[in-house]
């Protein structure tokens, strides 16, 4: 596991679904895990939302214009 926050003795799962927004096709990824402590829940969740985009870039799956729009998007 890449975090410090998740319980190993449960399982994790990754679900991802192809959506549609304003006629483009995006991915979401969602990560289900347990955390060791309730108070963890939304520092596991940022941490492995930077792990992900930071990975993306990094191996160039995904351009920083790219994110900007899912940014964008999601504020509408």
């Amino acid at each position: 596991a890449v975090s410090r926050y998740v319980y190993l003795n449960k399982p994790i799962a990754v679900i991802i679904k192809n959506e549609v927004h304003e006629a483009r096709s995006m991915l979401k990824m969602r990560l289900k895990a347990y955390v060791l402590d309730i108070r963890y829940e939304f520092p596991f969740a940022s941490e492995m939302t930077e792990t992900v985009i930071q990975e993306l870039l990094q191996q160039r799956l995904v351009t920083p214009d790219q994110m900007a729009a899912v940014v964008e998007a999601k504020q509408k």
